[in-house]
Order: structure tokens, then sequence, then C-alpha cells
């Protein structure tokens, strides 16, 4: 009977060494970096976002890096202005764009669930978008941090 319980206290021990080795997934760390010019329209948009880092400053500097360089639509303009715009730790994060070219449409949000953040998104592009351009916002990217959903 020593052994039995011996053998259960080693693997409760094990399994709570285990946790604290071990980063837990929902305290995953993220951010957005966004660079948005006073004209979208004509001067273009760039953003990045890191989600499941380890902390906040490797979510932040991934996320400026990579807003920072070219690629994915990203404007020249707007890559000079990347900064970062928030962090967030077990959320999601979305943004949304007007994809027509040319149009000021833009909008970014983090939220307790992909529902809230997409939503926001939309509502912040829509409120950028011009007239009659607000139904044309579209989700261009969203993702949840950690095990939110």
């Amino acid at each position: 009977m020593a052994s039995l319980s011996y053998g259960r206290a080693s693997a409760v021990l094990a399994a709570g060494l285990l946790g604290i080795v071990q980063p837990h997934r929902a305290a995953a760390e993220g951010a957005i970096a966004v660079g948005q010019p006073k004209d979208v329209a004509k001067d273009g948009y760039a953003y990045a976002y890191s989600t499941g880092k380890a902390d906040t400053d490797t979510a932040r500097t991934e996320a400026l890096e990579t807003c920072r360089k070219p690629g994915s639509g990203k404007s020249d303009q707007g890559r000079k202005l990347c900064k970062v715009v928030g962090t967030f730790t077990g959320e999601c994060v979305a943004v949304a764009l007007d994809p027509a070219a040319g149009t000021p449409g833009a909008g970014w949000a983090i939220g307790g669930t992909l529902k809230i953040a997409e939503a926001t998104a939309i509502a912040r592009c829509k409120s950028t978008a011009g007239p009659g351009r607000g139904d044309y916002c579209k989700i261009d990217n969203s993702r949840c941090d950690g095990e939110s959903k």
C-alpha cells in the first residue's frame, strides 16, 4: 500500500512540476502593430500581430518587426509608421479593411472572443471607410491567443 501511495504522490508531484516548467496556453501573450498614415486612401496601411508568445516583450517585438517588413499588401508609408497599438493575454485580435484600392476603410480590435474582436474591427473600419464604402469592410485577418475563441 505504501508503494501505491508513493506512486500517486510522485505522479502528482511530476504533474505539478510540468505545469510550472511549461507555459500555460491560456496565458499566451499577443500584440498588434499598425502603421496608419493620415490619408489611408492615398498612402495605404500596414499591420501585423503576433500571438502565443511567452512574454509581452517578445510579442511586441515580433508584431513590430513583421509590420515593418515588406509584403502582404503593406504600403511603404504604412510600414514606416508601424507602432505597437495593443497587447493582450488570452484574447483575440482582428483587422478589417475595405479591400478596394484607394479607399480609407481600416480598423483593428482586441476582444475577449473572436466574434467581439471581429465585430469591433468591422465597426472601426466602417467609421473610417467614407461615404458609401462602409458595407465593403471585411475581416482581413483574425486570430485568438491562448485558448480564447
